[in-house]
């Protein structure tokens, strides 16, 4: 045999010899590596692996692993990186994780395991890499999880859990996680939080329950949660919102309840939400606003109630959010509006009344406003307006935007817009006008777009 036929035997040999074909190949070859003072990065993305290389350099800080077909995380695939700080296995065909997998990473501060095919997490499956900051789980299948999975994650800010088929969230499971800023569990399956589940996030500012199939809140519920900023639990199941679930939650700023088939929310319901500003009840099938609905929300500035089907306001029911400053009712079912309606919105900025069922609106309907300065906008487009009397609007001094396109307004006498001294815009288009008496628009001297 000569000496090039030696050459590509021996080549052979070492290639079929290796379990994976190409494990004897240099990882720099067969992957990208940077490096400023010995190796840094590994990149061996979309690489086609079906195990982890061997030889990643131990001076490595970062690899890359992820788009490949990795069928499971043993213990010892990172046995030498000791330096690694990130390290990603996104999208491969990951379905278990041995206990030890990640021992000896202990200067690991983000793992990403999304997109894989995980359906259960082993108790103490983390407990090696103690300085983990982001933990990414996101679109597995893992149908539960048992406390103690997340044992020893004191460091641990971020948690993703989102697109998995959990469902229930049980006491034990957060424990120990005090440094949770974000916490990740929307499009789950979730029907059940059980009180106190979230006892040990005493640091938590964003959480996301959004999409799942939850149908009842308990008081206990949030329990803990002292440092809430956000909550989401738009598109859940929700059907009533009963007093006192919400206690406790002083610090939030946003809650967002959108499309969650909440038909009733009882007096109180909102009670505990000193500092709420934010509040979004669109598309849900509440049917009407009383007094005591906004009980407990003293700072409230926006709230959002479009397309739900509210009928009747009434008296004194925004009595409890005179901070408000926006006010959202577009798309409901709302037939009238009385010269007490907005009693207590003395520094609302807007009111959006667009496409509900309002035919007439009396002479003094807004003078509520007389003595305010801060209603600039006001829109009732789209309801079935027909004559806009003298002094319909009267009270609005200050408002310099008014919609009232898309009515059924066919006449408009003299003294409609008495005193609007700041309007800048009315819009009247589709509308049947034919009949603007003289002098309606005389004294309208800041008018720029009619």
């Amino acid at each position: 045999m000569d000496k090039d036929n030696v050459f590509i035997y021996m080549f052979l040999l070492l290639v079929l010899s290796s379990p994976d074909g190409f494990a004897e190949i240099n990882v720099c070859q067969l992957c990208h590596c940077t490096a400023t003072w010995g190796v840094e990065s590994v990149k061996c993305s979309g690489r086609n692996l079906s195990a982890v290389p061997r030889d990643v350099p131990a001076t490595s800080n970062k690899l890359y692993l992820d788009r490949n077909e990795l069928p499971l995380i043993s213990r010892g695939d990172f046995w030498n990186l000791k330096n690694l700080t990130l390290l990603h296995l996104s999208y491969n065909n990951i379905k278990h994780l041995e206990p030890g997998s990640f021992e000896n990473l202990t200067m690991l501060e983000i793992l990403n395991l999304g997109y894989n095919k995980i359906s259960y997490l082993e108790s103490g499956s983390f407990q090696y890499v103690t300085m983990l900051r982001a933990l990414n789980l996101q679109d597995n299948i893992i149908q539960s999880v048992i406390p103690g999975v997340f044992e020893g994650l004191k460091s641990l800010k971020y948690l993703n859990l989102q697109g998995n088929i959990i469902q229930s969230v049980i006491p034990g499971v957060f424990e120990g996680l005090k440094s949770l800023k974000y916490l990740y569990l929307q499009n789950n399956t979730i029907q059940s939080i059980t009180p106190g589940a979230f006892d040990d996030l005493t640091s938590l500012t964003d959480l996301f329950l959004e999409k799942n199939s939850i149908s009842e809140l308990f008081n206990g519920t949030f329990r803990g949660l002292i440092s809430l900023y956000r909550l989401h639990l738009q598109g859940n199941q929700l059907t009533n919102i009963p007093p006192g679930i919400f206690r406790g939650l002083r610090e939030l700023l946003h809650l967002n309840l959108q499309n969650s088939s909440i038909q009733n929310i009882t007096t109180g319901g909102f009670e505990g939400l000193e500092n709420l500003a934010d509040l979004n009840l669109e598309k849900n099938k509440i049917s009407e606003l009383l007094n005591g609905t906004f009980r407990g929300l003293n700072r409230l500035n926006r709230l959002n109630l479009t397309e739900n089907r509210i009928q009747a306001i009434g008296r004194g029911t925004f009595m409890d959010v005179t901070t408000l400053r926006s006010l959202d009712l577009i798309g409901n079912n709302v037939t009238e509006i009385h010269n007490d309606t907005f009693e207590g919105l003395s520094i609302v900025k807007e009111i959006y009344l667009d496409y509900n069922n309002i035919k007439s609106l009396k002479p003094g309907t807004f003078h509520i406003f007389a003595k305010s300065r801060h209603l600039m906008f006001l829109s009732l487009s789209g309801n079935k307006l027909q004559i806009l009397k003298n002094k319909t609007f009267s009270g609005l001094n200050y408002l310099d935007k008014l919609y009232l396109d898309n009515n059924n307004i066919y006449n408009i006498e003299a003294s409609a817009f008495y005193r609007m001294r700041k309007i800048w815009i009315i819009h009247l288009n589709g509308n049947r006008l034919n009949n603007i008496t003289n002098g309606t628009f005389y004294y309208r001297r800041t008018l720029r777009q009619l």
